[in-house]
Formats: structure tokens, C-alpha cells, sequence
């Protein structure tokens, strides 16, 4: 019996490691097709839809956090009999009706926006954009349900139709943006739709009744959250598109591509592991507390693993890895020397998920907020001034900077929780003694080559 729910939950963790992994397919396997075969206006467009679809994604006022909280409390009831979903749901598409409207107004009175799109490639932005928010929060949901394989293997599906879809238009029928942006939200709703019936399906009843009550504490907790989603999706995109503003695209693009490729120890490894354990934890945190601490190290022991070794033998064969994944293409070299700075920073900036899990599994929003605001700031402005003077590389320190000091400052805080202080200091000093270990082995590494 042990060995079979041993082997079920490993098959979860292997079933939400797929699915990152799909969810990536677009940005490192099909990135570099779309490359080749559109116009270089039209990828330049394109760069910055996706960098806003990812801002957006996470810059959804807290409401995947919030609701995929709620049912972690909420779990045990089958199915959860809260309106906290439909809530979000209705204040996302009133929040992206408003800006169609807004979009569609400037057009009437100012004209067209950008030279480069018109107004009905904007709007078709507005709704991927819209659509790609409500998607994360049913999948949110889903994983925080436990509903782990399904959802994750539906989730490769559905990104793999989108990669594919999109790749056979642009080479077969048009090259043309419209015809890109057409695709991409027609598979993209009927991901979500489908979504949408498996979370009131198997997670929440669909009703009504208490709404007003979960709207207002949707509002009352996504206040707090508003400038930690604000610095969270900032600091992570914002860059790209100040660096494409201030820059060329010949220099532009090999940071995006390096910051896309980088992202790989946080979207395949360590996010899955965070959803994975995230749900058990924050519901012990409410019920069992005697439990939680053996929780939090196997949490860390994982994470630790999946993130930390990794991150060294990708590093040590990095040259091989981007010429493979790029091919002969004029980028190979900067993205190689960026990839080399960003990665284990980035890795660092993975481990953050351990304190981040237990600063919202007891509402510790505020200082979330206030921190990651300061810091978003400071790292924006750094970008914006070494933007400006075209030093890409500099921007790429100012990042690894960044992660080092946000992750230690959450573990810090995490130290002051009464009730796992101990298991954190010992976590604490495993996770430091992991980070020197890949750091070493990187400087020997380096001295050699």
C-alpha cells in the first residue's frame, strides 16, 4: 500500500514536471521557428506580446494566489462551495473588457497606437492577454486540487496545439501577424474553456449565491497583493520590453532569448515542485502543525536537488546547449555570455519558493509586497540607466544581483514564524551550504575553461 502511494505521488511530481515542460515548448522549441519564418517587425511584435502575456499572467492582482489558497483550506470539502472563483473570474474580464474599451477610445480620439499593428491586432492582444490570465488561474486551481495529472497532461496537450497550430499557419498559409494572433487565441479559448468545466467540474460549484460577500474579500486580500504582483510580473518582463525600446533588435533579441532560456530552472523544476507540495503545506499550516516541519524539509530537500544540480551540468555544457538550440544563427555568442550570468542567479532566485509558500500560507502579504516593491524599483531603474547605455551585460549582474538578495531577504523573514523556526534554520543552512556548493563548482569550472 505504501509503495503504491509512494509511486502515485512520484507520478504526480513526473506529471507536473511535464507540464511545465510543455508550457515552455513555445519559448525554446518553437521560439526559434517563429524567428525564421516571419518578417523581423512581425517576431519583434511578437517578443513583446509574449513578454506581456507573462506580465499579465502574473500581474493578475494576487487572484491565483488567493484563489488557489482558498482551496488549499478549503481541500477536504468535495466539491468547494465558495464563489471565490467565479469572483475572479467576472473581475478579470470586466478588468480586460475595460482596457478594449479604453484601446478602441484612444483610437477614435488620438488615432492608431503603433505603426506596426492596428487596432484590430491590438484588441486581438487585449483578449490573449485576457484569456492567457484566466487560464493560469484554472490551472492554478486544478494543481492546488491535486488534480495533478490531469491537468498537467491536458496542459501539454493544449500548449503543444498552440506551438504546433501556430508554427503549420505561419509556414503554410500567412506569415502575416493577424494571421498569428487568430491562432494563438483560438486555441487558447478553447484551452480555457475546457479548463473552466473541469474546475467547476471536479473543484467548485458554479453558483451565485455569496458572490458580493467573495468579491469583497478578493478586493480586501488582493490590496495587499496588488504591489507584490505588480513587482513580481514587473521585474520579471518590464525588463525586456525597456531594453527592446532603448535598443535594436539585433540587440535586443539574444536578451530576450538568454532570459527565456534561463527561466528553465524556475518554469520546468522548481514550479512544479511548489505546486506540488504547496497545497499539503499550507493546509497543514491550518490544521496539523506538528507535521508541517517534516513537510517543509522534504520540500526543500527536492527543490534543492531539482534545482541546484541541474543548474550545473546545464551551465557546464551551456556553449553546446544554445548552438543546439540555435543552430547557426547570429546570436549564438551573446546569448551564451548572458545565459552564463543570469542562469545561476536565476537558480538562487528558485529556492525563494520555500519561504514564499509559507509567507502565503499564513497571509504574510504585506511584507511580500513592500519588499518586492523596493527591490523592483531599484533593479528597474538599474536596467533603465544600463539599457540606455547599451551594456546588456551589466543588466544581466544587476539580475543575478537581485535574486541573491530577494531570496535571502524571504528567508530571513521566514525565521521570525514561531512555530518553524527550527526545521527553517536547519533548512536554511542546507539550502545556503547548496548554493556554495553550485557557485564552487561553476568558479572551478571557469578557471579551467
Amino acid at each position: 500500500m505504501l509503495a503504491k502511494l509512494t509511486a502515485k505521488k512520484t507520478f504526480d511530481l513526473v506529471s507536473l514536471l511535464s507540464g511545465k515542460v510543455g508550457n515552455i515548448l513555445v519559448g525554446v522549441f518553437f521560439l526559434p521557428l517563429y524567428a525564421k519564418h516571419l518578417h523581423v517587425d512581425v517576431f519583434g511584435i511578437i517578443i513583446i506580446l509574449f513578454s506581456l502575456q507573462a506580465l499579465a499572467t502574473m500581474l493578475d492582482f494576487g487572484m491565483a494566489i488567493i484563489v488557489s489558497r482558498e482551496t488549499a483550506i478549503q481541500y477536504k470539502q468535495k466539491p468547494i462551495n465558495s464563489s471565490i472563483l467565479k469572483a475572479s473570474e467576472v473581475s478579470i474580464i470586466v478588468f480586460y473588457v475595460v482596457i478594449a474599451l479604453l484601446i478602441s477610445l484612444y483610437q477614435i480620439l488620438f488615432g492608431s497606437i503603433s505603426p506596426a499593428a492596428d487596432i484590430n491586432d491590438i484588441l486581438l492582444m487585449v483578449c490573449i492577454i485576457g484569456v492567457a490570465v484566466l487560464q493560469n488561474i484554472y490551472y492554478s486551481v486544478l494543481l492546488t486540487a491535486r488534480k495533478f495529472i490531469f491537468a498537467s497532461w491536458l496542459q501539454i496537450v493544449f500548449i503543444t496545439l498552440r506551438g504546433v497550430g501556430t508554427y503549420v499557419v505561419i509556414v503554410h498559409l500567412s506569415g502575416s501577424l493577424k494571421a498569428f494572433l487568430l491562432i494563438q487565441l483560438i486555441i487558447m479559448l478553447a484551452h480555457v474553456v475546457f479548463f473552466r468545466i473541469c474546475c467547476y467540474h471536479y473543484v467548485f460549484i458554479s453558483k451565485t449565491v455569496g458572490f458580493y460577500g467573495s468579491l469583497m474579500s478578493l478586493i480586501v486580500q488582493g490590496k495587499k497583493l496588488i504591489l507584490y504582483s505588480v513587482a513580481g510580473a514587473s521585474v520579471l518582463q518590464l525588463d525586456k520590453i525597456i531594453v527592446a525600446n532603448h535598443n535594436a533588435s539585433i540587440i535586443s533579441s539574444p536578451y530576450f532569448l538568454a532570459s527565456t532560456f534561463c527561466m528553465l530552472p524556475i518554469t520546468v523544476l522548481a514550479t512544479p515542485i511548489m505546486q506540488f507540495f504547496q497545497p499539503k503545506i499550507i493546509s497543514e499550516l491550518h490544521s496539523n502543525k506538528r507535521i508541517v516541519c517534516g513537510l517543509i524539509n522534504k520540500y526543500n530537500l527536492v527543490l534543492c536537488s531539482f534545482v541546484l544540480l541541474p543548474t550545473i551540468c546545464v551551465w557546464i555544457a551551456l556553449p553546446t546547449i544554445i548552438k543546439l538550440w540555435l543552430h547557426d544563427s547570429i546570436y549564438v555568442d551573446l546569448v551564451i555570455t548572458y545565459s552564463s550570468i543570469l542562469l545561476p542567479g536565476i537558480a538562487v532566485g528558485a529556492l525563494g519558493y520555500v519561504p514564499y509558500v509559507l509567507l502565503v500560507g499564513i497571509a504574510d502579504f504585506k511584507f511580500q509586497a513592500v519588499i518586492s516593491f523596493i527591490l523592483t524599483v531599484i533593479t528597474l531603474f538599474a536596467v533603465y540607466v544600463f539599457s540606455s547605455l547599451g551594456n546588456i551585460k551589466a543588466i544581466c549582474i544587476v539580475f543575478f544581483i537581485y535574486h541573491c538578495v530577494s531570496t535571502s531577504i524571504f528567508w530571513l523573514r521566514c525565521l521570525r514564524l514561531k512555530d518553524i523556526r527550527r526545521c527553517l534554520s536547519y533548512n536554511l543552512l542546507f539550502t545556503a551550504i547548496g548554493v556554495m556548493f553550485m557557485f564552487s563548482s561553476i568558479s572551478i569550472i571557469q578557471l579551467f575553461h
